[in-house]
This record gives structure tokens, C-alpha cells and sequence, in this order.
């Protein structure tokens, strides 16, 4: 009250007191009615973030994180750089605003962008925030690959996910120790090797990829290792003419070779290819068919070089041999 019918509302607001205050005034003179009048006062205030500057959310789950701030009169929200798809940050018109959503798939990892808060009291209010987003590991690499004996083979497994994901493994049957899969630490693992003789088959590798979110990747691996085609059986047989017979050629390799044969076999007598690695080599040669028949037996699996065999089917005479009735 200056004393002459006016009064002063003077000061320094100090940190924190922005806002706005009612305030009641009454002037009296000795003189029914007083005079009252409501007066508001607004104290301007610089904003402020005063929430944290990171948060995680998850793929696949609804979350949202609540940016608060100080400062009068509230401060509007806005921001600068990416975030991830169905994630949004939305400005309550409160003096805070909601980061939220429901990451979408494939989205995992690590988003920084600026948050900026402004109430036309300078300066702006700025915040560098770490938005992580965790993603289940999902193995995106083929589940099947070839090697060949005796060549150098690689195969890169691959993953998504954040954060990135360890690999491991288990083989049935057991890994040839010429091949090894090793865990990079990147997300990736890398099978590789130069299978040696006898490594041929197929290897069922079953992946695990964990990277501490919630359900862990898993994957079936088939590695097929090509080896080329050897005939395991003998070269030579002995039938009896007019009396059934029977033998088996026998090869090794991987895929299983086809059989098949060239030159001529007595009346009566077939070679046929059982498909599984295997051949019969059958039949009742014809009477007066003594003889000794080359014939030359190939296995091909496509693998390396084809397997060639000279073999000899001896029929001999039926005479002498006696028949048991």
C-alpha cells in the first residue's frame, strides 16, 4: 500500500514459483462498501523435463511412458528423429505428454530422438531421450545347406531380435570333428568346415537362439554332407544255371547312389535298383547259359566323381547239381 490510494505488487519470483495466484484485494476508506476485486497474478517460469531420459518397452506388448515437466504456463511437446512403427508420443496439453504404443515386429532396438517442451518463456526445454525397444530373437537363416567331403563349406546363421542373441547348438548324430559351429556374438553363428572321408550323411542341428526376452528362437538345421559313391560289394558272383540266385551290391555315399549297369547278363537275370543305395542282381539264368558275363556296375549321386566297378557274374553248368525233392 503506497499510502495515496495505490498499492505495489513488485518482487522476483524465484525458482519454482511460476503458476498462477488468485489473489483478493480490499480498499477501504472509512467509507461503506468496501471495494474488493479479485485479482490474478501469472508467474511466467522457463520449462523443464523432469522425467527420466530412457525407457524399454517390448515387441508385441502394449506400454507407455509418461514425460512430465515444470515450468508456467504448461510447456507443449514436441520431438525430432524416428521412432518405431505404432509407437507414438502424444502432447496431454497438461504439461506432460505420453510416449506409447505397441512396438510392431521387426522393430527391436535401440531409438534416440529429442523431446522438446516450450511455453514461450525462454529458453525451450530440451531432452535426448533413449527409447529401447526388446525383441525375442527369431532365427532368419535358411534351415537346410550342403557341404561336400573334401571341400571347404560355410554357412552364416542368422538372427533378429535386440538385443542380440547367443546361439547354440545340439547335432544328431554328433557334428563330424571336421565341422564346428561357433557363436560370432553378433547375433550370427557360422558353421563351416572341410568334411574328411566317411564324414558323408545328414546332421539334424537343433538351433537355440536366447537373448533373454521371452520365448527363445529355435530351428531344425539340416546339414547334408554330399560324399561321393564307392561300391562296398564284391566283383565277382557264381550262379547256376537253371537255379534261382541272388546278390546284393552294396555302395556307400551321400545322397544314396543310383545303380545302374552296362554290358549283358544271361537270359533270365536282372540288375535292378532298389534306390536305397543298394542293387539286386538276380534271377534263374537260362539253361546253356554257362559262361562268365562282364558286365561294368556305375553308382552316381551327383557328388564327385562316379563309382565304376568291372564285375563278373560266372554261371556254371546245372550238371551234377542235384535237386532235393
Amino acid at each position: 500500500d503506497n499510502g495515496g490510494g495505490t498499492a505495489t505488487l513488485s518482487g522476483t519470483p524465484g525458482s519454482g514459483d511460476g503458476g498462477s495466484y488468485a489473489i483478493t484485494l480490499t480498499a477501504n476508506n472509512g467509507v461503506n462498501p468496501l471495494a474488493t476485486q479479485s485479482l490474478t497474478l501469472k508467474i511466467g517460469q522457463q520449462p523443464a523435463i523432469t522425467s527420466l531420459d530412457n525407457t524399454t518397452f517390448v515387441v508385441g506388448s502394449s506400454d507407455s511412458f509418461t514425460v512430465t515437466s515444470s515450468g508456467f504456463p504448461y510447456p507443449a511437446f514436441s520431438f525430432s528423429g524416428s521412432l518405431p512403427s505404432d509407437i507414438s508420443l502424444t502432447d496431454n496439453l497438461d504439461g506432460t505428454a505420453t510416449l506409447g504404443g505397441t512396438p510392431a515386429d521387426g522393430t527391436g532396438g535401440v531409438f534416440q530422438f529429442t523431446i522438446t517442451a516450450d511455453n514461450d518463456i525462454p529458453p525451450q526445454a530440451e531432452q535426448l531421450f533413449t527409447l529401447t525397444v526388446n525383441e525375442a530373437p527369431e532365427i532368419t537363416s535358411n534351415d537346410h545347406t550342403n557341404f561336400s567331403v573334401n571341400a571347404a563349406g560355410e554357412f552364416t546363421i542368422t538372427t533378429n531380435g535386440y538385443p542380440l542373441a547367443s546361439i547354440n547348438y545340439s547335432s544328431v548324430p554328433d557334428l563330424p570333428t571336421s565341422i564346428t559351429l561357433v557363436d560370432n556374438d553378433d547375433g550370427t553363428g557360422t558353421l563351416s568346415g572341410t568334411p574328411q572321408a566317411g564324414d558323408g550323411g545328414v546332421y539334424l542341428i537343433s538351433l537355440t537362439a536366447d537373448n533373454g526376452i521371452d520365448p527363445d528362437a529355435t530351428q531344425s538345421l539340416t546339414l547334408s554332407i554330399g560324399e561321393s559313391p564307392v561300391i562296398t560289394s564284391a566283383n565277382t558272383v557264381t550262379f547256376v544255371e537253371s537255379n534261382p540266385g541272388s546278390f546284393s551290391i552294396t555302395t556307400s555315399g551321400t545322397p544314396l547312389p543310383t545303380i545302374s549297369y552296362s554290358g549283358e547278363l544271361p537270359d533270365g537275370v536282372t540288375l535292378v535298383d532298389q534306390r536305397d543305395g543298394t542293387a539286386t542282381l538276380s534271377g534263374t539264368p537260362a539253361a546253356t547259359s554257362t559262361n562268365t558275363y562282364p558286365i561294368n556296375i556305375k553308382a552316381t549321386n551327383g557328388v564327385g566323381i562316379d563309382a565304376n566297378q568291372d564285375f563278373t557274374l560266372v554261371v556254371q553248368s546245372s550238371a551234377g547239381v542235384a535237386s532235393i525233392n
